[in-house]
């Protein structure tokens, strides 16, 4: 009988860099990268982004239907509600709302999920296909037929809205 081999990774001996920028500073670059990110989108979506915009725009009527026209909105909405938590000048309510901000990710696809399935229920009216109008970029995209499919499946199209 042989000795078994220890497996070691080839990362076992690196340490990973470790970032100590503060809250703020953390804030601000999340700002700036959903500003860019919604100016990205809102080129692509009004046709100013080339190739590029035509593939992301592609990508956002696959995910999200005829909502991707509003993705831009949803972006800066975003980088507005995290700079407002940025600027707050009373230090107490800094304290007060220096808490999760996963929050604010979660109410965003959570508006955006039940309203792409809102606009999927209503093309599933029409008796074609949760994932076959996904699949051709209409409706609500993927998102909606997440959260439309199933409600309109088992509730109907009143309940279900």
């Amino acid at each position: 009988m042989g000795r078994r081999k220890k497996n070691k990774s080839i990362f076992a001996g690196l340490k990973l860099p470790e970032l100590n920028l503060s809250s703020d500073t953390k804030k601000g670059v999340a700002v700036v990268v959903f500003v860019f990110l919604g100016l990205l989108t809102l080129m692509a979506t009004i046709n100013l982004a080339g190739s590029l915009g035509r593939f992301l725009l592609d990508i956002l009527r696959w995910g999200f239907g005829v909502l991707a026209y509003f993705v831009p909105v949803l972006l800066f909405l975003v980088a507005v509600q995290l700079a407002r938590h940025k600027f707050l000048e009373d230090e107490e309510e800094r304290e007060k709302h220096n808490g999760f901000y996963w929050r604010i990710y979660l109410g965003a696809l959570l508006l955006l999920g039940s309203i792409s399935g809102v606009i999927h229920i209503f093309y599933l009216s029409n008796g074609e296909g949760a994932l076959s109008l996904a699949r051709e970029g209409r409706a609500g995209g993927f998102l909606g037929a997440i959260f439309g499919g199933p409600s309109h499946e088992y509730l109907g199209f009143w309940a279900g809205n």
